[in-house]
């Protein structure tokens, strides 16, 4: 649940600003909602129960009126706390789509961009329009920053997981690295900019068809099986 709800990550366990804030927020609007002896205290009951030693009624009554408490001053709080929830996780956002600063611009930094419109996701400058700077990512999987960059082009790679085994791959569609083997050509003509011709490129997906006037023409198409 932690994870799921982004209050930490990473395999060592680090706490993100969501995680950091909401402590910090809860402490100062509504500490008794995150007090550990009022826990300690329920889990005691709890054991007194199944022992036995208490009736359940008691006790029910007892977490009742602890709980209306709680939601009563949280309640009075209520906006506080989510404006200052809503900051924390505006840059918890920040920092997960963070990927690095633009080889381009050299100003703006790289982002995770998701499209309401078309559904989809990519990585674009922050500087836009000023730096039309965008690459293509899979739509499925997990992805997140890698810090070194890659040795064939100097361009920020990412890791894609869609297994149990993540893929490092770098973001340059024209990376040295991605293009050792020859291009096929198809000899025909791209039907959006009717200049280029269409040749078979590799990246992040697979095969896929392309316009070679990119990134003039971002003309792409799928490979029929």
């Amino acid at each position: 649940n932690l994870y799921e709800r982004e209050y930490i990550t990473g395999k060592s366990v680090i706490v993100t600003e969501l995680g950091m804030k909401t402590i910090e927020t809860l402490e100062q609007y509504c500490p008794e909602i995150i007090d550990e002896e009022l826990t300690r205290s329920f889990e005691d009951d709890m054991e007194k129960i199944r022992e036995d030693q208490a009736e359940p009624q008691s006790i029910l009554k007892k977490a009742q009126q602890a709980l209306v408490k709680i939601l009563k001053h949280f309640k009075e709080n209520e906006k506080s706390i989510g404006a200052k929830l809503l900051e924390a996780h505006r840059e918890t956002d920040r920092e997960k789509n963070f990927i690095a600063k633009c080889p381009k611009c050299k100003e703006g930094e790289l982002r995770i961009i998701f499209s309401r419109k078309n559904k989809s996701r990519f990585i674009a400058c922050d500087m836009y329009p000023e730096c039309t700077t965008t690459f293509s990512i899979p739509q499925k999987g997990m992805i997140k920053k890698v810090d070194d960059m890659c040795p064939h082009c100097s361009f920020p790679q990412i890791e894609i997981r869609q297994g149990k085994i993540p893929k490092k791959v770098c973001i340059n569609l024209d990376c040295k690295a991605k293009n050792t083997e020859k291009v096929e050509q198809k000899k025909e003509k791209c039907p959006k900019c009717h200049e280029g011709d269409l040749v078979i490129r590799q990246s992040v997906y697979g095969k896929f068809i392309a316009c070679n006037k990119f990134p003039k023409c971002r003309h792409t198409a799928p490979i029929s099986p």
